[in-house]
């Protein structure tokens, strides 16, 4: 399999499929994102951007200030679950998420780590959290293994849990936290995105 590419970096500001593209790869297809970028493509400094963070800048500033929730949230569950079978996912969310790079490393992780129940776990935790959020978690796993992730996750939930329990509901207030951690997170993760595919790119 070809390992992915950025388009040019040139290309950003006059290409759409360029644009989408960037998108898929950066922040997993997010249809919204992709839309609001390109028809801000005239509004580019010089006709291209200085750099990949550039671009990236620009994306987060439409992440956080400009798309509606319903979009904001859309971009957030465009990335996979945390402990999605390997298989569904981006060749960059399947390393982000710790599985190897062939099916003999991957049966060797699962035999280290209890993947089974691992991803039981997982599956679990991800409904549960998507119930009481109302959208999907999303983390910058920065290289933690998906166990350390799944405690993480096991503690946001049964606080968000708790707290629903004495009103019936989560607060809006802590919702609309959570949601801009993730918003945030998602940025994270296209910065980190973008050093690996540029230094993949420059190896020789």
């Amino acid at each position: 399999m070809q390992a992915p590419r950025l388009p040019p970096l040139s290309s950003l500001a006059h290409d759409a499929a360029a644009v989408e593209t960037a998108v898929s790869l950066l922040f997993e297809p997010s249809p919204p994102l992709a839309t609001a970028l390109i028809s801000q493509a005239s509004s580019v400094t010089s006709g291209s951007y200085a750099s990949w963070d550039a671009f990236i800048d620009h994306a987060e500033r439409i992440i956080l200030r400009e798309l509606a929730e319903p979009d904001q949230i859309a971009v957030v569950n465009a990335h996979p679950a945390i402990g999605a079978p390997a298989q569904s996912l981006s060749a960059l969310s399947h390393a982000e998420q710790g599985h190897g790079s062939s099916a003999a490393a991957t049966a060797a992780a699962a035999a280290v780590d209890g993947a089974a129940a691992l991803a039981s776990r997982l599956a679990d935790l991800n409904a549960r959290y998507a119930a009481v959020f109302g959208f999907g978690y999303l983390v910058f796993v920065a290289g933690r293994p998906r166990a350390v992730i799944a405690d993480l996750l096991e503690r946001r939930v049964l606080d968000a849990e708790a707290a629903a329990a004495q009103t019936g509901a989560l607060p809006r207030a802590e919702v609309r936290a959570e949601l801009d951690r993730a918003l945030k997170d998602s940025v994270e993760i296209a910065r980190s995105r973008a050093k690996v595919l540029l230094a993949q790119e420059a190896a020789p």
